[in-house]
C-alpha cells in the first residue's frame, strides 16, 4: 500500500477517532510496541488521558514522517473495524473538491465556511463513514450520483435516468455501482455492483421549472443489507419527513461522484431558495457526474437532492442547486403506490 500524503486538520481528527474506537489504551500501546518498536510514553505526557495521548502522538509522528507506518499498522491490526476499514476513503473526502482547472466553463462559487452549531465529531465521523457506503455512482447513457434510501432503493435526478425512463422499460444496461472509491494513492477500489429489477421505476418528476428532478429506482436485490464490515451492514440513508429549512450561510456538504470520479465531497454555504422553496442554492462544488448527489447539512442530515448549476455561461458563476428533500418527500406521499422511507 503506497504513502499517505500528508495529513493536517480534520484528516488527523478522523485518524484519531478511528484509534481510539478501535484500541482500548493497552492495546494501543501494544500496536505501537510490536509493530512499530515504539513505546507510547517515549512520546507522551503519562499524566493526560488517552485521547490527549493519541493527539500527543500523532503530532509527534506528523513532525517525524512517521504516520504513514502508523496507519498501515492500524490497518493491520483492525482490518474489520468500521472506522480503520475506511479510513483511506475518510481522509480523502475530508480533503474537500476543489475547482478542478477544467476548460469547461466553471459552475461553481468559492467555498464560504461561517459559523454553525456544534457538532459531536465522533457521531460525525461515524456518521461519514456508513455514508460513503450508501452513495452511488448511477451508470447508464449518462454518469450520476445516487444514495440508498431503503435497502433496495436509490434516489438519483430524473434527468440521470431520462433517456432510460422513456425508452428501456427494462433498463438492462443502468446500474448503481457503491463502494467506488480512491484509497489514496493505493489506487481505486472497482466497487460493488448493483442492476435494477424488472419494475424499476417506482417513481420521478421530470426537471420542468414545476417539477422536482428526481427518480426513485428499485434494485434487483437488498443492498443495503450488505455485510460491509464485522457487524454492520451497509444500511441506508435516513431520510427526515420534515427537514430544517436551512438559513442563507448554512454550511452544507456534497458527496458525489464529480465527472465519474471516485466519491468525493464538497463543501459550502446555502445562498438562499428559489420557486417556491422548490429549489435551494449554494455555494458548494460540482461536476458533471455529481447530479443525484445527497445535499447534507452541517450535521449530515439530508436537506436536497443535488441537480444542476447556475446556467448562465457567460458569467462567473453565482450558485449550484438542488431540490429540497421536503419538497420531494411530500410530492412521494401523494402516491399511494410508493413506499414509505421516510421518516
Amino acid at each position: 500500500m503506497d504513502a499517505l500524503p500528508p495529513l493536517d486538520g480534520l484528516q488527523l481528527r478522523a485518524l484519531r477517532e478511528a484509534i481510539l474506537d478501535a484500541f482500548e489504551p493497552d492495546e494501543f500501546g501494544l500496536l505501537l510496541s510490536d509493530r512499530l518498536n515504539q513505546r507510547l510514553y517515549n512520546h507522551v505526557s503519562t499524566s493526560a488521558n488517552y485521547e490527549t495521548q493519541v493527539f500527543q502522538l500523532l503530532n509527534k509522528f506528523r513532525s517525524r514522517g512517521w504516520l504513514d507506518q502508523l496507519v498501515k499498522a492500524v490497518e493491520a491490526e483492525r482490518p474489520k473495524n468500521p472506522q480503520v476499514a475506511r479510513l483511506r476513503v475518510t481522509l480523502g473526502l475530508l480533503n474537500p473538491v476543489g475547482p478542478t482547472g477544467s476548460s469547461e466553463p466553471e459552475r461553481l462559487e468559492r467555498l464560504i465556511r461561517e459559523a454553525s452549531p456544534f457538532i459531536d465529531f465522533s457521531r460525525w465521523i461515524s456518521d461519514l463513514v456508513a455514508l460513503q457506503g450508501r452513495v452511488c455512482r448511477v451508470e447508464g447513457r449518462a454518469f450520476g450520483t445516487g444514495f440508498l434510501v431503503a435497502p433496495d432503493l436509490v434516489l438519483t435526478n430524473h434527468h440521470v435516468v431520462a433517456e432510460e425512463i422513456k425508452s428501456s422499460p427494462l433498463a438492462r444496461d443502468l446500474l448503481c455501482r457503491f463502494d467506488y472509491v480512491s484509497t489514496g494513492t493505493a489506487g481505486v477500489q472497482d466497487g460493488r455492483i448493483a442492476r435494477l429489477s424488472t419494475e424499476w421505476h417506482v417513481a420521478s418528476s421530470p426537471p420542468t421549472p414545476d417539477g422536482l428532478d428526481y427518480a426513485l429506482l428499485r434494485l434487483s436485490e437488498a443492498v443495503g443489507e450488505d455485510q460491509v464490515t464485522e457487524g454492520r451492514k451497509r444500511g441506508f440513508a435516513k431520510i427526515p419527513s420534515a427537514p430544517a429549512r436551512l438559513s442563507s450561510g448554512a454550511i452544507v456538504e456534497i458527496v458525489q461522484h464529480p465527472k465519474g470520479a471516485p466519491l468525493a465531497m464538497s463543501v459550502g454555504t446555502v445562498t438562499g431558495y428559489c420557486q417556491d422553496d422548490r429549489r435551494m442554492r449554494y455555494a458548494a462544488n460540482t461536476e458533471r457526474g455529481s447530479s443525484g448527489s445527497p445535499v447534507l447539512a452541517a450535521d449530515l442530515t439530508i436537506v436536497g437532492l443535488h441537480h444542476s448549476g447556475d446556467p448562465d455561461l457567460q458569467r462567473d458563476a453565482l450558485y449550484n442547486e438542488g431540490v429540497p428533500i421536503s419538497s420531494i418527500v411530500q410530492h412521494l406521499g401523494s402516491n399511494a403506490g410508493v413506499p414509505k422511507f421516510w421518516q
